[in-house]
């Protein structure tokens, strides 16, 4: 009975992967455009959160893998909403990942405060809008 359960959820699990790996990167780069991202390092647990849009609930599942990252995703549509990674410092030195993602929120996380916030193009466009007004004003 108990094989049966951990089989059914290894199942489950594998469907959860492939829908999420489903999703393009060019779709997660469009909604990082209109809702904006932050990514927030706690230096003291080494646990790196990284959240798409605004906070919302989710599910999670672990990718496992060297680095082990827990992609967070909307049930409904597999949409990806954000990562978390426990020791991340300690796995990126370990891992020695290739992928410029990882690399570049390493850079994020040693050069700013814990707290990197990308804004939506929306506002983007608004700062420049307002600076220009500032600027002639």
């Amino acid at each position: 009975m108990a094989e049966n359960i951990l089989s059914k959820n290894e199942e489950v699990a594998a469907e959860i992967k492939a829908r999420i790996s489903a999703v393009r990167p060019s779709q997660i780069r469009e909604r990082v455009r209109e809702e904006g991202m932050e990514v927030a390092y706690d230096r003291e647990d080494d646990h790196l959160y990284i959240t798409i849009g605004a906070p919302r609930e989710c599910l999670s599942i672990s990718t496992g893998g060297d680095l082990d990252v827990i992609v967070l995703y909307e049930p409904e549509t597999y949409e990806v909403r954000g990562f978390e990674v426990l020791f991340f410092k300690e796995k990126v030195k370990k891992a020695k990942p290739r992928q410029e993602f990882w690399l570049l929120v390493t850079d994020f996380i040693d050069r700013h405060h814990e707290t990197v916030y990308i804004p939506a193009a929306s506002e983007t466009e608004r700062a420049e809008k307002a600076f220009g007004e500032l600027a002639f004003a």
